[in-house]
């Protein structure tokens, strides 16, 4: 797979084959392609040459629909809408009911400051999560992403900008999202790389070794 933005190359001779169940991290420098990656599984954009394929199916032959309600984005920067904590996890699917936002929250570690927040559930947060901490606002992402319960899921730096007490309350929500799930972890956390079946090295958009 080959992709550049305009020409500039950015991604070159990049091949790999995940496994059903798999978590497999991506690490690499800053600007070495890595949330490039995640753009193009989530087809934002789409390879100049070579294919994504999901079991077996070019990217581009599915409907953007299919494409991301296969795919789950947990990102660096957790994308809130304005709206009550149960719509920004049940957001995840159409069809969530009380029991499983809730269960998602639990899963995801979020359920107990939550609970604690004056309107619960329903206490209303901003586009920007204002009054969440970072971590907060991350649980909240990964509660959304259990609620969508998609197959594949891709991970950009999820405990970037995060202290180290925010980092290590986030590793078991972390564990319990990707259990089961094919997974793309993209990351310069030792500390995640370490959960990962296997670690891919990128360099200026190259696969290391």
């Amino acid at each position: 797979m080959c992709f550049a933005y305009a020409e500039s190359p950015v991604i070159e001779r990049f091949t790999v084959d995940i496994q059903p169940g798999e978590l497999v991290a991506i690490a690499g420098a800053s600007g070495a392609g890595k949330s490039t990656i995640a753009k193009l599984l989530l087809r934002f954009y789409d390879p100049d040459e070579g294919a994504i394929a999901l079991d077996g199916v070019d990217l581009r032959d599915l409907t953007l629909e299919s494409v991301r309600r296969n795919i789950s984005l947990v990102q660096q920067e957790t994308l809130m809408f304005h709206g009550t904590i149960r719509y920004n996890i049940g957001y995840g699917s159409a069809t969530a009911t009380e029991e499983d936002i809730v269960h998602a929250a639990i899963a995801a570690d979020a359920h107990d400051f939550v609970a604690e927040l004056p309107g619960g559930y329903d206490t209303v947060i901003g586009q920007h999560g204002h009054g969440l901490s970072g971590g907060q606002r991350q649980r909240i992402a990964i509660a959304r992403a259990m609620v969508a319960n998609a197959p594949v899921l891709v991970l950009d730096e999820p405990t970037a900008s995060l202290d180290d007490e925010a980092v290590d309350r986030l590793l078991g929500p972390l564990r319990r999202l990707t259990a089961g799930r094919t997974t793309v972890l993209i990351t310069h956390d030792l500390r995640l790389t370490a959960t990962a079946d296997r670690t891919l090295v990128i360099a200026d958009g190259v696969l290391a070794g």
